[in-house]
């Protein structure tokens, strides 16, 4: 069904007055008085909006690189033993025993050369401290992305009263026509 034209108007009046209408709340809530004032606004919440992303992100590298850590120390433990008996296998024996434990053998070196470049001379592995870490890391990251979800949300909503706001501030300063007397 095709609406006619002046219900098409008359129901984006309603949803223009009920998006003033927000706007007119905000600005009172927040004691914002000009367009300057709830530009600066927008501009304060963007930037807390910001600032937790920014947390946010350096919390997942950190995350990420203490899961490789640990997944790398736990392929070490693992194939410890195996790499073990590799070296002490008689050296006409080591090549056949190589090829029968290869993916273990070349998981066991993978993680020994990548711990040692994350050890920095340390001998022992600290996995229980980087699991907590992550824990913690873990619990820090669900608080800051309810509040990243909760500013998103905000600056969405800021953002469509700025332009509401703005919208009816260029109506307001658009000269209108002035109305002429029809003379008979």
């Amino acid at each position: 069904m095709l609406q006619r034209p002046e219900q098409h108007t008359r129901k984006q009046k309603i949803i223009d007055l009920k998006a003033i209408a927000n706007a007119v709340a905000f600005l009172q809530s927040n004691n914002i008085s000009d367009l300057p004032g709830l530009r600066e606004k927008v501009s304060e919440i963007r930037g807390r909006f910001d600032a937790v992303s920014d947390k946010l992100k350096k919390i997942e590298r950190r995350q990420r690189t203490l899961d490789e850590h640990i997944r790398q120390a736990e392929s070490y433990l693992q194939y410890r033993a195996a790499f073990q008996r590799y070296q002490q296998q008689k050296p006409s024996k080591r090549e056949a025993f190589f090829e029968q434990h290869r993916a273990e053998l070349t998981l066991y070196e993978t993680a020994e050369r990548y711990l040692h470049q994350v050890m920095n001379g340390c001998t022992s592995l600290p996995i229980k401290a980087w699991k907590s870490e992550a824990a913690t890391l873990a619990t820090d990251r669900e608080k800051l992305y309810r509040e990243y979800s909760r500013l998103k949300e905000e600056v969405h909503n800021v953002e469509r009263i700025r332009q509401s706001v703005e919208k009816t501030v260029r109506n307001e300063e658009r000269p209108r026509p002035i109305a002429r007397d029809r003379e008979a």
